[in-house]
């Protein structure tokens, strides 16, 4: 028959150098102390997602592919955003410097450039916008179209673009009924 070991009668919360047997388990506390440490860290990371990024963090030469064709052009680029710069801001804005969006056929030729000084890029909206000037250049075979305004919105989903202010349009080529932008 096994036999327990013998205990001191003083509690097992206090041991001392003589004492002699088991000392009471300690896992709730190992658990307790797991459990904060990482809800210590999640917390800290919930915090730090919902800061603005430092002033000073800019990258240099920024670009993004946004959007590409549907199945089976699913390797052509359908839109592509780059800049001189971008700084992150908060809730997954970005503000780019000298940005140049660009929109392409499923043959991956150039449908249109929107170039601006300045724009902000919505990862999470998938959108485009600016409240300054914007130069917009598109054409077809026979003719350019070249559109110079203030402030626009496009939105990734289905290739919109909404030039909101002084908008003046011009066309190289020949005129005809047949244009398809």
């Amino acid at each position: 028959m096994p036999t327990e070991p013998v205990t001191s009668q003083k509690p097992a919360s206090k041991p001392h150098r003589g004492m002699v047997g088991r000392v009471a388990p300690r896992a709730p506390v190992k658990s307790t102390l797991v459990l904060v440490l990482a809800s210590s860290v999640a917390l800290c990371i919930a915090l730090a997602a919902d800061q603005n990024p430092p002033p000073s963090t800019t990258v240099k030469g920024f670009q993004a592919p946004l959007e590409y064709f549907d199945p089976p052009h699913e390797l052509q680029m359908k839109s592509f955003l780059e800049g001189s710069e971008a700084e992150p801001a908060a809730d997954g804005l970005i503000l780019i410097h000298d940005a140049k969006l660009k929109t392409f056929r499923v043959d991956g030729s150039t449908e249109m450039i929107v170039k601006a000084p300045h724009c902000i890029f919505d990862s999470r909206d998938h959108t485009v916008s600016s409240d300054g000037p914007l130069h917009v250049q598109t054409w077809d075979e026979k003719r350019l179209v070249d559109v110079q305004g203030v402030g626009f919105f496009w939105r990734e989903t289905n290739s919109d673009l909404i030039i909101s202010n002084q908008q003046r349009t011009t066309i190289t080529g020949a005129l005809t009924n047949t244009f398809s932008p």
